[in-house]
């Protein structure tokens, strides 16, 4: 990656601590260890890697091309996922 790159990443992962760092964490009680990991993971998703991916998609449409998110972590029969398509 280029510099300019890494910048924006290190600036995104910043702005995601500060943000963490202010906010309590809800917490809602599991019903078996299964479930509240798949929980944690998604919820580790939704703050971190979607974050990441929509600056992604900001610069890639902002150079003129599509770019979306498939948020895949409140769907109850499936490991959460988060993808991005362009």
């Amino acid at each position: 990656m280029s510099d300019k790159h890494t910048e924006k990443l290190r600036l995104l992962l910043k702005s995601y601590a500060e943000r963490t760092a202010t906010q309590p964490a809800a917490v809602k009680p599991p019903s078996d260890e299964g479930e509240r990991r798949r929980r944690a993971c998604g919820d580790r998703l939704q703050k971190v890697v979607r974050v990441v991916l929509q600056g992604f998609v900001t610069e890639l449409e902002s150079a003129g091309h599509d770019a979306a998110i498939r948020d895949n972590t409140d769907l109850a029969d499936a490991y959460p996922s988060v993808a991005l398509a362009f």
